[in-house]
């Protein structure tokens, strides 16, 4: 309760050098501030040293962020999605999460919300995004491989389901087996492909395919 606002530098301090991201540094210090602002609203203290503290500013620019994160090992990343080797409808499902979130770029938000119906494959094949930013609607071109793979995980998830659901993508751990997948279980497979691949590293997962397709 009687810190000084040079002892809250040193606390920000102790934090950067201990690797924190600016993010977690910055909640750390709004709740010593929230705590300082109740010692003053209960008359405990006249002032809050903690007022001018504030997270240092990352000068790490946008492109230099993105360069770290994408895969610069273009044969590495085209081929990423031929690591799920089964033939079982688990490793059918990751192939086509690999392939279709490499070579059409959408997030994995609007992955996770698709439905079978959100597949147009009349024409000039396509996939109607409904989860992105702001919930707009776009359409996304499908390569006949992206389709190929598709349909191949549309067979395998039809001997699933029986048409009880139009969900695209299951879940297909013990706990939520046959309900939509998340985008948190969708990153934990990115991730598991990643590995094995041998590009996984700090702040790669499935954002970074969205990057790596961009540049």
């Amino acid at each position: 309760m009687k810190a000084t606002e040079v002892e809250i530098e040193l606390f920000r301090a102790h934090l950067i050098q201990s690797g924190y991201k600016r993010s977690t540094i910055s909640t750390k210090l709004a709740g010593v501030h929230r705590f300082y602002d109740a010692l003053q609203d209960w008359d405990v203290r006249l002032d809050n040293p903690a007022t001018r503290v504030k997270a240092k500013k990352d000068l790490t620019s946008r492109a230099e962020k993105i360069a770290e994160k994408y895969i610069p090992d273009r044969k590495a990343f085209l081929t990423l999605w031929e690591q799920p080797i089964s033939s079982t409808p688990k490793g059918i499902r990751d192939r086509v999460i690999l392939r279709v979130l490499c070579f059409t770029g959408i997030r994995v938000s609007e992955l996770c919300a698709l439905d079978q119906a959100d597949i147009k494959n009349s024409g000039n094949p396509q996939l109607l995004m409904r989860g992105g930013k702001g919930k707009k609607r776009r359409y996304v071109p499908l390569g006949s491989q992206e389709l190929e793979v598709l349909e191949e995980w549309l067979d395998a998830r039809e001997d699933l389901i029986n048409g009880r659901t139009q969900v695209l993508f299951l879940a297909m751990d013990n706990r939520t087996r046959g309900r939509r997948l998340g985008t948190r279980g969708a990153r934990t497979i990115v991730d598991i492909y990643l590995r094995k691949a041998g590009l996984k590293q700090p702040g790669r997962s499935c954002h970074a395919l969205r990057h790596s397709l961009a540049t």
